[in-house]
């Protein structure tokens, strides 16, 4: 089983070696989230059909007759890629009737459907869940799991949270997983297909609960969050979130002022990934340099690094970066961390 980086990269090796892949895994870990982060790494197509979504012949092509060559030709699809390099993701492949995974099976192993072949800069990945996670499942032929790279992929928090700064995730489910990932307080990914429960948190549903919360700043009721991530976790969430009124002002610190901050590690934790959150949407360069001062006088040493590589995820720090680590402020912070930022 393979994580995080380690995974990425692999998947990324294999394109490059011309060899195709299944992503084995329970629904809402964010495979297909993971070929994505791949094709945006290499500057390279991505590209997605939904296999139980489509019969034999949408792929394989509609017949019709060349009466003068005495032969059956096929009308093929247009979403099967001619040019170019990229990403092509069978999404739910065991979810898809056997007659669907026998043409999808061609392109997997053979690279082409039919007379239709794909470019040499494609790779084919296919993602499924597995039989024990109780969802729609056709055995996939070993004959087709022998000519590909197979890989069981597992949630990891590391390299989620990674995304999830980058792509503007909710802070507060940010720190809040950051807390409860792992064990019996493992909120972050918890399949059970035994549950009565409606849904689970996983990295899907918590990435929906955000989209929510981006368009109101009032956090809804427990009902509400439970719809997204099941009720023990919507329960445990809307009770964290209560330390974010410990917090300081956040527009001061962005404005320049000196607020002062509690010693609690968990506020002030709660208060980096706020602050990264807010800096990662709207910030300049130059207002950015106030608040890396407070950061450097306010916040422990350890979270103090933590909130830079949080910020290292971040279009911000990828626009401004170089202009920032010239600066009289964030030489005293670098100072300051010394061993901590140098990885």
């Amino acid at each position: 089983m393979l994580i995080g980086s380690e995974l990425l990269g692999e998947l990324r090796l294999c394109r490059r070696a011309q060899n195709n892949a299944i992503l084995w895994g329970p629904p809402g870990i964010g495979k297909s989230a993971l070929v994505q982060q791949a094709s945006k790494l290499d500057c390279i197509g991505y590209r997605s059909l939904v296999a139980p979504q489509h019969a034999p012949e949408d792929i394989r092509g509609v017949p019709y007759p060349d009466v003068a060559a005495r032969t059956t030709e096929f009308f093929t699809t247009s979403e099967i890629p001619r040019e170019g390099a990229g990403y092509l993701v069978i999404e739910e492949l065991c979810s898809a009737e056997p007659s669907t995974q026998i043409v999808f099976n061609q392109l997997l192993y053979e690279r082409r459907v039919g007379q239709t072949k794909l470019p040499d800069g494609w790779m084919v990945v296919a993602t499924s869940n597995r039989q024990q996670d109780d969802t729609l499942f056709y055995r996939s032929a070993a004959t087709t799991r022998s000519r590909v790279w197979n890989v069981e992929v597992e949630a990891d928090y590391a390299n989620w949270r990674k995304w999830a700064v980058a792509n503007n995730i909710d802070a507060h489910i940010v720190d809040f997983l950051r807390q409860f990932n792992a064990g019996d307080e493992n909120h972050f990914c918890r399949f059970d297909p035994r549950s009565p429960e409606l849904t689970y948190p996983l990295p899907r549903t918590w990435a929906l609960l955000s989209n929510r919360l981006a368009i109101d700043s009032e956090l809804p009721s427990i009902e509400v969050i439970a719809g997204y991530v099941g009720n023990e976790a919507a329960t445990k969430f809307r009770a964290y979130t209560s330390i974010w009124s410990k917090m300081p002002d956040l527009d001061k610190v962005i404005a320049g002022e000196d607020p002062p901050i509690i010693k609690d590690r968990t506020v002030q934790y709660a208060t980096v990934t706020a602050l990264v959150s807010r800096i990662g949407k709207s910030m300049g360069a130059a207002e950015f340099d106030p608040v890396l001062a407070w950061v450097a006088k306010r916040i422990e040493r350890d979270i103090s690094a933590v909130f830079f590589f949080d910020l290292k995820q971040t279009g911000f720090w990828k626009t401004h970066g170089l202009c920032i680590i010239q600066t009289d402020n964030w030489a005293a912070y670098a100072r300051r961390l010394g061993e901590l930022i140098i990885k």
